[in-house]
């Protein structure tokens, strides 16, 4: 029987051992690895960081899914969740500077 390969539960987690596997692996074998990930996550901020400014300068959502090579509506679904789950993320923080609308204390 073939053990299923464990999962990490997002792209954004780092590199860690799991269960043991990565301390069965020899030495610097996962370094390749690790810097892959560490470059995908640098792209993917990119990536993040110019459709946000696509959005603010009004260019239309066919014409930025056009040049990532997905649905408008695959390519502004993802970008809504991310903006959600920052939002969230700053509500959650309890940061009352952060929020919209909300006086800074000043």
């Amino acid at each position: 029987m073939v053990a299923e390969a464990p999962r990490l539960s997002s792209p954004a987690q780092p590199i860690r051992q799991v269960d043991g596997l990565a301390a069965d692996a020899p030495n610097g074998e996962l370094g390749r690895l690790a810097r892959l990930v560490g470059e995908h996550r640098r792209i993917s901020a990119e990536l993040d960081m110019e459709i946000d400014r696509l959005v603010n300068a009004d260019i239309g959502w066919p014409v930025i899914a056009h040049a990532l090579g997905v649905s408008r509506q695959a390519a502004r679904q993802r970008h809504e969740r991310r903006v959600r789950a920052a939002l969230l993320a700053v509500f959650a923080s309890g940061d009352s500077a952060a929020r919209p609308g909300k006086p800074s204390g000043d």
